[in-house]
């Protein structure tokens, strides 16, 4: 497994493609933590299925840690309180937070254009989004919280 600095603690499970990362899965064992906005001079663009999901499933892809110097405790997204998505995240998809029942901000852009189902469901302790929007971009991230 790769290991490369970062802003918090990581393990990832991850897709390159040729313009973009996919982000399969990630784990951290921080309570509060910023997910990447660019790995290998790539943007990460898509949350996928279950993605920060607690006890997901493992799937197949690349994997890559990142480290900020400090382990702050389990490696569980359960215990995730604060988490700040890239501003270059375009889609977040089925259940990409499922379970993460601990987290109560969560900061975003609204450059993401598709929400799957369920992308929040049993995060049971969120109660504040800090949202920004981009410049003229628009984006459906407010559409969809106002519809939750």
């Amino acid at each position: 497994m790769e290991s490369i600095s970062g802003l918090s603690n990581w393990q990832l499970t991850l897709r390159r493609e040729p313009d973009h990362i996919v982000i399969l899965r990630a784990v951290t064992c921080d309570k509060v933590a910023v997910l990447p906005g660019e790995l290998f001079g790539l943007p990460v663009t898509v949350l996928d299925d279950h993605a920060l999901a607690p006890g997901a499933r493992p799937v197949q892809g690349e994997q890559l840690r990142i480290t900020c110097g400090r382990e702050a405790g389990e490696w569980d997204n359960r215990n995730l309180e604060e988490l700040t998505l890239p501003a270059g995240l375009e889609r977040v998809e089925t259940y990409a937070l499922y379970g993460c029942r601990s987290l109560h901000p969560l900061r975003l852009h609204d450059g993401v254009r598709l929400w799957g189902g369920g992308s929040l469901m049993n995060c049971r302790s969120l109660r504040t989004l800090h949202l920004t929007r981009l410049g003229e971009r628009h984006g459906e991230s407010l559409a969809f919280f106002c519809d939750e």
